[in-house]
C-alpha cells in the first residue's frame, strides 16, 4: 500500500506546495513505502509536524532513551532527522492530525475518560484485531471470503468410492471451530453411513489435523478411520451423471429425458419380481402401511425392519404372520420364500412378540408407498437419514437390546494378505443352529450388532455397584503449554500443578496428595491471588452444552469454590488468568482462547464484569495476560510478536461500566527496536517478569531477554536494552526474587542476572542434564527463607521432570513421569505394582504403594501396546513400526530378550496379548492381521504358529482375549466387529459354538457379557476400553469424553445404573486393575495422565 499525501484542517495552500516539493527532495518516495505495521493510515508528517524519535545509548544500559521533539519551521529542517533515521517514513493515525497529542499527566486513580486525559491520541480501541493502518490483499481467484477471513474452496471425496462426484465448500477456522465441528459437518453433507473421523490429502495422503492446513483448489478425502485408498483410485471421474431436477420440455423430448420417460422396464428388471406387503402395527391393529419389497437390495434385515419402524413411527425389532399361529419372520429370503403368499404381517417393537388384539378396532385402508430400495418412501427414507445423523434423539427409542435376526459384516470387499504365510480368512455363512440360536441385538455407533446368548445366562441385574472410585495419585506434570503450570501454595508450602481437570497439591514431606475436582473439563490456566489464599483456575469448552469454558475462584486450604465467572462470556475455553497486584487483588483479567482473542477484566469478588475488548484483542495469538504490578488500571498481554500495554478507564464510585484501551506509544516492536535485537526472526513473547523500579522484563522465543524502561511521569514504557548472552532457546520462564536477582530458563540452561541500579550482567549459570529436557517453568521454594542466603527453587522440565536444587547444590528428582502420550497399562500378577508404554520409547514399573520414582527402560521404538505373563516373568511391548519387544519383568538388567519383526512391512501393531497356560503371543495389527507366535519366553525357539495368520477384513485389530484353557482367542476391530479364532487347530470359529466360553480377561468392549453399557452412549459415543476386576464382580469402561464408568458384571441388562467420575478432557486409553489390591490404573486426556484410584465400598442407606 502506498501513501498519498492529504492536506491537514488549517493548513495553507502554499504549505501544501513547499511540503509536495520538500518530499521530492527526500531520499525516498512516499509513494513508495508500504506500512508493514497495522496502524491506520493518516497524514504524513512534513515540516509543520513536530517529528519525534528516540536517542540514547540501548547497548550499555548506562542511559536512558529519551524522547527529543524539534519543531521545524522551513523545509531545510528535513535534516534535522539524524542520519540514522533520515530514510525513515512518518506516519501519524487520524485522531494526531492536528499534532501530536500531548502527553497524559500521572494518576493512580481509577476515574478519568480517555478523552478527558489530554491524550486521546495515545489510546485506541481494538476493532479489527490490528493497529490503525491495515493493509488489505486482494483475494487470489478461486477463494471465497467467509466472515472477514479468506477461506479455501476444497473439494471432499469418500474414502475408496470412485462414483462419488466429490462436494466441494469453501473452508475457514471462522465458519467452524475446529475440525470436530467440520467432520459433523461433512458426515451430515455427504451422507455417510459412518461419522467421518479423518481426513487425507490427495495424492501423498497426509492426514489433516488442522483447519489452517487445507490448500486452496485441492481434493480431500474423508474416511471412517486411517486406512486411507489413494493409489488405484480415481476420484472425481464418475461416468454417472447429475440427477436432471427439470421438468421435460415440451413438444420434443430432449435426448437425456427418454431414459426416464421409457414405459416398459427391462425383462430382467427387478420391478418384475417385487412384491406388497402390508404391515400392521402390533399394539395398534388399525395402523397399517404399505411396503414394497426389493428382493436384489443389499440392506440387511436389521435394516429393512428399521425402515418399516420408521414408516409407522415406531422402533421395529421384529415381523411375525399377522394369521395364526403368528409365526416370526427371521430372514428377509423367507419373505420371497416360504412366506411368498402372505401379504399382512405384524411388525413389534420392544414387547417383541404380538399382544392379543383389541376388539372393537376399526381397520383403516392402508396407505401406498413406492421406492427403489427394500421398504420405501420417501418420507421414511428422509426419517432413516436424520435419525442416522441426529445426536439428540431420546435414548430409549434409539438403544434396545433385542433378539432378532444375526447377520455378519458383508465380506465381499475383502483382501487377501499376499505372504508365504497361510491366511485364514473368517466364514460368515450361517448354520441351522444360528438361525435359532437365541441373540441379544444392540446398537453400536448407529448399526445394531447381535450376540448369542449362553445356554445358562445370570439374572440380569440392573443396579448399580456396591463400589465407587476415589481419586487416591495422580502421576506426572503438565509441562507442554507454558510456565503458570506450576506453583508453590505457601500457605502450606505444597507444590501445586494442574493435569486434565484436577488440581493436585504435593506435600513431599508426608508424601501425600490433595485434589480440587470442580471442573468438567481440562483446565487451561491458573493463578494465584497475592495474599496467597485464593487460587483461580480457568477450563476449555467442552462438547457437552453443561461443559460451557469458565473460571472457578476457590480456597487452597478448604478446596471450596467461592466464585464461578464468566459463564456464557468465554466461546472456546480461558486462555490466561491473572489477579491484580495493587489494591488487594480486587480485580482479575482473563483471554479468551478463541481467535478473537477477547480481554476480560472482572471485579471477582463482586461476580461483576467491568470491561473488556471490542471484538479483537489481535489477530495474533495471546499466551498470557497480567496486570501491571503498581497500577492496577495498567494492563498487559503478551503472545506472537506482540507486547501490548492497555489501560482500563473505570469509575468505581458511579459504579458504570469501564472501558480498555491500547496505549499505542507502550511496547512497541518497531525500528530502532528491532535493530538492537540479536535475530531478525518473527518471536514470542514467552515470559514476563517486573523490577522493582517498575521496569518491565520479557523473554521470547529466540533466546533474548528484553528491558522495557518506564517513564513514571508518562507510564510510557519503551526498548531499552537486551542482556548480553542470551538463551540458546527460547526462555521459557522467568522468576524474580526477593533480591532483585533475575532468574530464567531456557533450554538447557538456568542464568542468574544481577538487576540493580539499571546495571544488568550474568552472576550465575548452571546446565541440567539432557535426558530432564527443556526448562519449563521456575518457581521459588519460599519468598521468605533462603537456605543459608542461598535460594531454592522448584525446576519443571519439558520432559515431566520437577527438580528441586540451587546453583550450589544438586538437583534432586521429585517427580518423574512420561512426557508424551500413554498409550497402555497393565499390572503385575504378583505385585503392588504395574508398567505403562508411552510414545516416549520408555517403558516404567511404578509402584502402587511406596509411589515413588518409577524405574525405566528405554525400547528404542514409540511403544503403543503392553502385556505381562500370568506368572509375572517378562513383558511383550509392541511398537509403532511393526516390532514386538520382549522385556524382563524385572528392570535390573534392562535388556530386551526377543525382537520381534511381525509380518513383512511395519504395521502399527494395536495390541499384543499373552495366553495364561501357554508361551503364546497374539499380536494385532493396523492391516487387520492376527499373528500368533509360541515359546515367547525363549527367545532361540519364538516363531510363528504353524504360519498361520488370522484375517477376517481389513479393519484394524484393537482389542484380543484369550480363554481360559489358552486354545481360543476373541479379536475386536475398529468397526466393533466381533471374530473367534480357534488357536489349536488354526481355523476360525462361529461366535455361536463360543457363546459359554470363559474368558481369561475382558478387554474387547463388545459381547454379551458387556451388550448392556452400550445401552447407555450415544451414536457420537464410544466404549474405549474395559477392564474386568480380578473378582469379576465389577466392570470398569472408559469412553470417548474421558469417562470412567462401573458396572456390575455381566453387563447384559439394558440401560444398567452405574457410577460414573470424568477427570480426563480426552478418551480414556487404558484401564488396569491391580491384581492384588483394589486399585484401579486408568491413563487419558491430551497427554495420557496417570491415576490410580481406589475401588471402595459404597455405603448404602439401607446398609446404614
Amino acid at each position: 500500500m502506498s501513501l498519498t499525501k492529504k492536506p491537514s484542517k488549517g493548513l495553507p495552500k502554499s504549505s501544501e506546495k513547499l511540503s509536495k516539493a520538500s518530499r521530492k527532495t527526500s531520499k525516498g518516495s512516499l509513494n513508495d513505502v508500504n506500512l508493514k505495521n497495522d496502524s491506520k493510515v493518516g497524514p504524513v508528517l512534513t515540516k509543520q509536524f513536530s517529528k519525534r524519535y528516540i536517542s540514547g545509548d540501548y547497548d550499555t544500559g548506562s542511559q536512558r532513551g529519551s524522547i527529543i521533539s524539534h519543531d521545524t519551521g522551513s523545509a531545510s529542517a528535513e535534516t534535522d532527522i539524524p542520519e540514522a533515521y533520515s530514510d525513515i517514513q512518518y506516519a501519524y493515525s487520524d485522531e494526531e492530525a492536528d499534532g501530536h497529542p500531548d502527553h497524559r499527566p500521572f494518576t493512580d486513580s481509577y476515574r478519568g475518560h480517555p478523552y478527558t486525559l489530554g491524550g486521546a491520541g495515545r489510546y485506541e480501541q481494538r476493532k479489527n484485531g490490528g493497529d490503525s493502518v491495515k493493509t488489505v490483499n486482494a483475494i487470489p481467484p478461486g477463494k471465497r471470503r467467509e466472515n472477514g477471513t479468506k477461506a479455501n474452496l476444497v473439494t471432499f471425496y469418500i474414502n475408496g468410492n470412485s462414483n462419488y462426484k466429490g462436494l466441494t465448500i469453501a473452508v475457514s477456522s471462522k465458519k467452524w471451530r475446529d475440525m470436530e465441528k467440520l467432520k459433523e459437518h461433512l458426515t451430515s453433507k455427504i451422507g455417510t453411513h459412518w461419522p467421518i473421523k479423518c481426513i487425507y490429502t490427495i495424492p501423498d495422503r497426509q492426514l489433516i489435523e488442522d483447519l489452517d492446513k487445507f490448500e486452496n483448489n485441492r481434493s480431500y478425502i474423508v474416511c471412517k478411520d486411517k486406512n486411507a485408498q489413494v493409489n488405484g483410485i480415481q476420484y472425481g471421474y464418475s461416468k454417472e451423471k447429475h440427477w436432471v431436477t427439470k421438468r421435460p420440455s415440451a413438444g420434443k423430448n430432449r435426448k437425456n429425458d427418454l431414459g426416464m420417460l421409457k414405459q416398459n422396464p427391462p425383462a430382467n428388471s427387478p420391478s418384475r419380481n417385487r412384491r406388497v406387503i402390508t404391515i400392521i402395527q402390533n399394539k395398534n391393529r388399525i395402523r397399517k402401511e404399505k411396503v414394497i419389497l426389493n428382493p436384489e437390495t443389499s440392506m440387511s434385515f436389521v435394516q429393512i425392519l428399521s425402515d418399516m419402524g420408521d414408516m409407522i413411527n415406531m422402533n421395529a425389532t421384529a415381523l411375525y404372520l399377522y394369521k395364526k399361529p403368528e409365526t416370526r419372520v427371521t430372514s428377509y429370503a423367507q419373505l420371497f420364500r416360504e412366506y411368498k403368499t402372505v401379504d399382512e404381517f405384524i411388525i413389534c417393537g420392544e414387547e417383541m412378540v404380538p399382544v392379543p388384539e383389541a376388539t372393537g378396532q376399526k381397520r383403516t385402508a392402508a396407505s401406498s408407498n413406492s421406492s427403489n430400495e427394500s421398504v420405501t418412501s420417501r418420507g421414511s427414507r428422509q426419517k432413516k437419514m436424520q435419525k442416522s445423523f441426529d445426536y439428540e434423539v431420546p435414548e430409549d427409542e434409539d438403544y434396545n437390546a433385542d433378539i432378532d435376526q444375526y447377520t455378519y459384516p458383508d465380506n465381499d470387499d475383502r483382501r487377501r494378505w499376499d505372504c508365504a504365510v497361510e491366511h485364514v480368512p473368517f466364514d460368515d455363512t450361517q448354520d441351522s443352529d444360528e438361525e435359532t440360536a437365541k441373540r441379544v441385538k444392540v446398537r453400536i455407533r448407529g448399526k445394531y450388532k447381535d450376540y448369542f446368548q449362553p445356554d445358562n445366562p445370570m439374572p440380569e441385574d440392573r443396579s448399580r455397584p456396591n463400589e465407587k472410585l476415589i481419586l487416591e495419585w495422580l502421576y506426572g506434570y503438565r509441562s507442554n503449554d507454558n510456565s503458570n503450570s506450576m506453583m508453590v501454595y505457601h500457605r502450606t508450602g505444597e507444590l501445586m500443578c494442574h493435569i486434565e481437570a484436577a488440581v493436585v497439591f504435593y506435600n513431599r514431606k508426608f508424601d501425600r496428595q490433595r485434589f480440587y475436582l470442580a471442573h468438567t473439563e481440562e483446565i487451561t490456566c491458573m493463578a494465584l491471588h497475592p495474599e496467597g489464599r485464593w487460587i483461580a483456575t480457568g477450563q476449555k469448552s467442552g462438547s457437552d452444552p453443561e461443559d460451557v469454558a469458565h473460571i472457578r475462584i476457590w480456597d487452597g486450604r478448604t478446596l471450596s469454590t467461592q466464585v464461578v465467572l464468566g459463564v456464557g462470556i468465554f466461546s472456546c475455553g480461558v486462555a490466561s488468568v491473572n489477579f491484580s497486584v495493587f489494591r488487594d487483588g480486587v480485580l482479575l483479567c482473563a483471554v479468551d482462547s478463541s481467535d478473537k482473542h477477547v480481554l476480560t477484566v472482572w471485579e471477582w469478588n463482586r461476580k461483576r464484569l467491568l470491561a473488556k475488548t471490542t471484538q479483537k484483542t489481535t489477530a495474533r495469538h495471546v499466551s498470557h495476560a497480567c496486570f501491571y504490578p503498581f497500577d492496577d488500571t495498567i494492563l498487559l498481554t503478551y503472545g506472537e510478536q506482540h507486547l501490548y500495554f492497555w489501560k482500563l478507564f473505570w469509575d468505581p464510585v458511579r459504579d458504570t461500566d469501564g472501558r480498555l484501551l491500547r496505549d499505542k506509544e507502550s511496547g512497541a516492536f518497531t525500528f530502532p527496536v528491532t535493530s538492537k535485537l540479536h535475530s531478525e526472526e518473527l518471536r514470542e513473547i514467552t515470559s514476563i517478569a517486573f523490577l522493582n523500579n517498575g521496569d518491565v522484563i520479557t523473554g521470547d522465543s529466540t533466546g533474548s531477554i528484553i528491558i522495557w524502561a518506564v517513564d513514571r511521569s508518562t507510564l510510557v514504557f519503551r526498548f531499552f536494552t537486551v542482556l548480553p548472552h542470551p538463551h540458546h532457546r527460547s526462555v521459557n520462564t522467568l522468576c524474580m526474587l526477593p533480591d532483585s536477582t533475575l532468574i530464567s530458563g531456557g533450554g538447557k540452561e538456568i542464568k542468574a542476572w544481577s538487576m540493580g541500579n539499571n546495571h544488568y550482567r550474568k552472576t550465575r549459570e548452571r546446565v541440567i542434564a539432557d535426558n530432564f529436557g527443556d526448562v519449563a517453568s521456575i518457581v521459588l521454594k519460599d519468598k521468605s527463607v533462603t537456605d543459608g542466603g542461598k535460594p531454592v527453587f522448584y525446576i519443571g522440565t519439558k520432559n515431566s521432570y520437577i527438580l528441586e536444587g540451587s546453583f550450589d547444590d544438586s538437583f534432586e528428582t521429585h517427580i518423574e513421569a512420561h512426557f508424551d502420550t500413554v498409550s497402555s497399562v497393565v499390572s503385575h500378577p504378583r505385585e503392588h505394582s504395574f508398567y505403562s508404554a508411552s510414545m516416549d520409547m520408555t517403558v516404567k514399573k511404578w509402584s502402587s504403594d511406596v509411589r515413588g520414582l518409577p524405574e525405566t527402560v528405554n525400547v528404542g521404538k514409540p511403544c503403543t501396546c503392553i502385556d505381562i505373563d500370568s506368572n509375572g516373568r517378562y513383558l511383550t511391548v509392541g511398537t509403532a513400526d511393526g516390532f514386538v519387544v520382549v522385556l524382563g519383568s524385572s528392570f535390573k538388567y534392562k535388556r530386551e530378550i526377543a525382537i520381534i519383526k511381525v509380518g513383512s512391512t511395519a504395521e502399527f501393531i494395536e495390541c499384543v496379548k499373552i495366553s495364561p497356560e501357554r508361551d503364546s503371543l497374539a499380536v494385532g495389527c493396523r492391516d487387520g492381521c492376527v499373528y500368533i507366535y509360541n515359546d515367547i519366553n525363549d527367545g532361540a525357539k519364538l516363531a510363528i504358529r504353524n504360519n498361520t495368520i488370522f484375517k477376517a477384513n481389513s479393519d484394524p485389530v484393537i482389542n484380543v482375549d484369550w480363554t481360559s484353557n489358552s486354545h481360543c482367542i476373541q479379536t475386536m476391530s475398529s468397526e466393533y466387529d466381533l471374530f473367534h479364532w480357534d488357536v489349536t487347530d488354526m481355523n476360525a470359529k462361529k461366535s455361536l459354538s463360543l457363546r459359554n466360553a470363559k474368558w481369561n480377561t475382558q478387554n474387547v468392549t463388545v459381547g454379551y457379557s458387556v451388550c448392556g453399557m452400550w445401552t447407555n452412549v450415544k451414536d457420537d459415543d464410544e466404549v474405549k476400553v474395559v477392564d474386568r476386576s480380578p473378582s469379576e464382580e465389577i466392570i470398569a469402561a472408559g469412553d470417548s469424553k474421558g469417562g470412567i464408568r462401573l458396572y456390575k458384571y455381566p453387563c447384559t441388562s439394558v440401560k444398567p445404573e452405574y457410577k460414573m467420575t470424568r477427570m480426563y478432557s480426552n478418551a480414556v486409553n487404558a484401564l488396569s486393575f491391580l491384581k492384588k489390591t483394589d486399585r484401579l490404573i486408568s491413563c487419558g486426556g491430551q497427554k495420557s495422565f496417570l491415576a490410580q484410584w481406589k475401588v471402595a465400598k459404597y455405603i448404602t442407606t439401607n446398609e446404614h
